[in-house]
């Protein structure tokens, strides 16, 4: 035997049995991973981590007495230690499926190295016949083979099933809305950021209420409100309310269907009788949020709720005694997990960032101005700002620590309208202040320009790379340059707008208080694409997703199609 062959026989001895040790190691961890995941199975059947039935049990028990602050936090601490655990089973499952995977895999291929440097001995000439030997260790292979698969794919089911059955439960927390999920619904006043520019980039623009043509349905919500639409995947959220009750509505926003209503009253602190509020804005002017698990509305007695997707509440709180002659209007703005409340009033005003799980306040940071706008939170480059304006400035907040970026002093009056965000420009504008484009800085934003002929009062700015878009009460709409200020074109009409216009693709859909829709190009000259009528009055700001336009006038609530 020669040194070359001594060499190989020993390294192909020492791969078979290092190749052979591994098998077994990866063999004994896929039948421990195995039956540990079946076993989590048979646990989940038995024990849900998500089992909402004492909590279901406590959530009856606050509604017959909402005052129960003990109780509450009972819930609370409940609700936590079920999140815990459903989250613990959910990487258990994630995590016992790859492992188990990896397992598999490496025992596939050590079998396969061993297979390769197997010997395969010939049977000598005179030897006994061992075929039957032969044939039988083969099939007990197969056998072994075959429970081994029927083991490890019972298994993986088992965790599939599980994973499943734990995200279908109702009430079970649901994963955290990204940034995608915000941009194809519209979760809020304005849509995606509060900015009013819709990631859909066609909506109808033609429509018939009177023949039905384009109408794909109409409602009447129970009560009335100036609140607009929000839609969540196939819900819509819209508020009502008058002198004696308050309430949030979720529709089918296919067939307009109402599921469920849910009455918004019964909130601890919440004053004896009803604020003093001004026609224009009613008693429920304020337009909800939602991250799809959450739905949030404040109404102007001060009352703040948070329900889930099935109506029922999760927490609610009253801020205080409304000191606010118009009565209350900023709609609220959900970032992340944290839920953003501007509370403008004569006196104690105050911005909150509020965690939707528990109605905790995150931060709060005081405020001396008043305003009726409501807040936007853009990217504006390499961080997210939360941009406010008031009845002095246009101020610039961290959304998730409410730490002040910067402000600048430009505004005045009675702030209605909210700021607009493009191409690293804030607009705001207000009737008997100005117009101004901040362009933003490294170290906050500084004053680009001015202009102080043609100013709204309610509608907000609408802004895209080239173009800003201003609607006047007075029935007049101007076009600036959104760069230089200039004035770029201006049209009148026979009504004033009170809604926001919105942008659509190229399009802008502007209704006016009659409940004219004007819908023309987003354009440096005036191009007007159509009208059409709602056949009622309006003042709510409509959303546009899926191809379809929802708008709410002063009676009903319509689907275009």
């Amino acid at each position: 035997m020669t040194l070359k062959s001594l060499f190989s026989r020993f390294d192909r001895d020492t791969l078979f049995h290092g190749a052979k040790g591994v098998a077994f190691a990866a063999g004994g961890m896929v039948l421990v991973l195995a039956i540990l995941l079946i076993a989590q199975y048979f646990q989940v059947r038995a024990v849900d981590p998500i089992d909402a039935k004492p909590l279901q049990v406590m959530m009856e028990r606050m509604k017959e007495n909402p005052q129960d602050a003990a109780l509450r936090d009972q819930i609370r601490a409940l609700d936590l230690l079920a999140r815990k655990a459903y989250f613990t089973s959910q990487w258990q499952l994630r995590t016992g499926g790859m492992l188990l995977l990896m397992a598999v895999g490496l025992l596939l291929g050590a079998l396969k190295v061993m297979r390769d440097l197997s010997k395969r001995l010939p049977t000598p000439e005179g030897c006994a016949d061992y075929s039957d030997h032969w044939l039988i260790a083969a099939r007990a292979r197969r056998w072994i083979a075959v429970c081994g698969l029927t083991l490890v794919s019972t298994s993986l089911v088992a965790a599939a099933i599980s994973h499943c059955d734990m995200n279908a439960q109702g009430g079970a927390p649901q994963k955290t809305a990204t940034l995608e999920d915000f941009n194809k619904n519209w979760a809020n006043f304005r849509g995606p950021g509060g900015n009013g520019v819709a990631t859909a980039d066609q909506a109808p623009t033609a429509w018939n209420v009177a023949t039905g043509e384009g109408v794909k349905w109409r409602v009447q919500p129970p009560l009335p409100g100036f609140s607009s639409p929000v839609i969540w995947g196939k819900r819509l959220y819209i508020t009502g309310a008058d002198e004696q009750s308050q309430q949030l509505y979720a529709y089918d926003a296919e067939s307009g269907k109402l599921i469920w209503t849910h009455d918004a009253n019964d909130v601890e602190g919440s004053p004896a009788g009803p604020p003093d509020v001004h026609s224009d804005t009613g008693y429920a002017p304020s337009t909800t949020a939602t991250d799809g698990t959450h739905v949030c509305a404040v109404y102007p007695t001060g009352d703040l709720v948070c329900v889930d997707a099935d109506g029922k509440r999760l927490w609610a709180q009253n801020l205080g005694k409304p000191d606010n002659h118009y009565g209350h209007s900023s709609s609220l703005m959900i970032h992340e997990n944290i839920l953003i409340v501007q509370w403008d009033q004569n006196r104690s005003s105050k911005l909150l960032g509020i965690d939707l799980s528990t109605g905790e306040t995150v931060w709060r940071s005081p405020r001396t101005v008043i305003s009726w706008s409501s807040p936007i939170v853009v990217n504006t480059g390499g961080r997210y700002e939360l941009i406010l304006t008031n009845s002095q400035s246009v101020e610039s907040f961290d959304p998730k620590t409410g730490i002040k970026l910067w402000g600048e002093n430009v505004m005045g009056g009675e702030m209605g309208p909210s700021a607009a965000f493009a191409d690293g420009y804030v607009f705001a504008a207000n009737d008997y202040a100005l117009v101004a484009g901040l362009k933003l800085t490294a170290d906050g934003a500084e004053v680009a320009w001015e202009y102080d002929e043609n100013m709204p009062d309610t509608a907000s700015p609408l802004a895209n790379e080239e173009v800003l878009i201003i609607a006047c009460s007075y029935g007049v709409i101007v076009c600036l340059d959104a760069k230089t200020g200039e004035a770029l074109w201006e049209e009148e009409f026979d009504d004033g707008f009170y809604a926001s216009p919105i942008l659509v693709g190229d399009k802008v859909y502007a209704t006016d208080l009659q409940g004219t829709v004007h819908i023309f190009k987003m354009a440096k000259t005036y191009e007007l694409i159509g009208t059409a009528k709602l056949g009622e009055t309006a003042s709510a700001t409509p959303a546009a997703v899926n191809g379809r336009l929802y708008h709410r006038g002063e009676k009903y609530l319509y689907c275009f199609e």
